[in-house]
């Protein structure tokens, strides 16, 4: 696991050069990575393709408490099966 690079949150996460057994830690890191830098949004590159990077994405990305929800496709072209975007959970201070 130490081959894998630090992330930031401020680009999307492009899986295109990632083993499909290194989806889901990234995927979390990446998550963590978009709440540490206080992002409200995040967008995983996972390319069209046969849809499996996809599903590990949709998986990893279902089972984390930090994402409020997902969707295929960006905010401005939902149509764009080849990523996806997540919202981060508000977090609520008293």
């Amino acid at each position: 696991m130490s081959d894998i690079p630090k992330l930031s949150g401020a680009l999307p996460l492009d899986l295109h050069n990632f083993r499909p057994c290194d989806v889901p830690s990234l995927v979390e890191e990446f998550v963590w990575t978009c709440t540490q830098e206080k992002r409200i949004f995040g967008e995983i590159i996972h390319g069209k393709g046969r849809g499996s990077m996809r599903t590990l994405v949709h998986s990893s990305l279902s089972g984390n408490p930090a994402v409020a929800s997902f969707q295929l496709g960006s905010s401005t072209n939902q149509e764009n099966w080849g990523m996806t975007t997540f919202q981060i959970q508000a977090i609520i201070k008293d």
